[in-house]
Parts: structure tokens; C-alpha cells; sequence
């Protein structure tokens, strides 16, 4: 059993449920203040990055992401979560579309994930710029829940 990959999956699982968890509260408490009928759940979208985004834009015109390096890094993330959480690290279990996107970022220089005898791998470097982006998210979405939803939305 390798501990370093059992250590970093499960800091992958936890940190994508305090990110969903802090967005989905912060999008409810702006949807309230500004008294929006419609939920994030009512949002049809792939998946929830993009539900969030396409709530976000839509109905609080608010960005959730200010660059792309930061969706990007949260979308890293999510795989990897659903990876660990629903597919035990296991590449060979994971969909398709997600196996996908793994295998190109695993050959961009830097990304920290890796896949060794079928078996996917995040390095420390995946687990902080994955921390930084999810930490830079949330603080923008506080911030705006803070002052009642004014202020720069990016």
C-alpha cells in the first residue's frame, strides 16, 4: 500500500467537499439577499462546475472563477475527487470523458497527477495549487456574501 497515495486521494476527497460545500452556501446566501427565485438546482449543466458557473453568470452576474488557470485547477480537482471517492484511484474505472482530460493533463509539465499500474497518483504540488484555487474562490465568494453581494464580482 503506498500511504503517500492514500494520504493525498483522501485530501483530494476532503478539500472538493469544503470547496462545494462554501459555494454552495455562499451562491445560496447572495441567491436569498437578492431575492432570486431560482436555485443552483434548478441549473441544467454536465456537471457542477459548470452548473455553478452558468447560476453564477446568470442569475447573480457574478464570475465564480476570476482566469482560467483557476477553473482549470478546480476542474483538475473535481476529476481527481471522483476519481478517489467513486472509483477508488482506479483509472480503469473512471468514464471515459474524465480518462480523457487525465491523460492530457498527465502530460503537461507540472500538473502532479500521474498514473502508475492503473493506479492514479496526485503529487504535493497537484494538492497545493488545487488548496490555492479552491482557497481563492471561496474568499472571493465570502467577501461578496460579506458586503451583501456589491463590490467587484472578479
Amino acid at each position: 500500500m503506498d500511504l503517500s497515495r492514500l494520504l493525498r486521494g483522501s485530501h483530494v476527497v476532503g478539500l472538493w467537499a469544503i470547496w462545494e460545500t462554501g459555494v454552495t452556501q455562499c451562491l445560496e446566501a447572495l441567491r436569498v439577499r437578492r431575492r432570486i427565485t431560482a436555485t443552483v438546482n434548478d441549473v441544467h449543466a454536465r456537471d457542477v462546475l459548470s452548473r455553478f458557473a452558468k447560476f453564477c453568470e446568470g442569475q447573480l452576474d457574478v464570475r465564480i472563477f476570476t482566469s482560467e488557470l483557476e477553473r482549470l485547477h478546480i476542474h483538475r480537482l473535481m476529476v481527481a475527487r471522483h476519481a478517489f471517492a467513486h472509483a477508488h484511484g482506479l483509472e480503469s474505472q473512471i468514464s471515459q470523458r474524465h480518462r480523457t482530460a487525465l491523460a492530457r493533463w498527465i502530460r503537461e509539465p507540472g500538473s502532479g497527477l500521474g498514473v502508475r499500474r492503473g493506479k492514479i497518483y496526485v503529487a504535493s504540488s497537484f494538492c497545493e495549487s488545487s488548496f490555492d484555487a479552491a482557497a481563492t474562490t471561496l474568499r472571493r465568494l465570502i467577501r461578496l456574501v460579506r458586503t451583501g453581494g456589491r463590490g467587484p464580482s472578479a
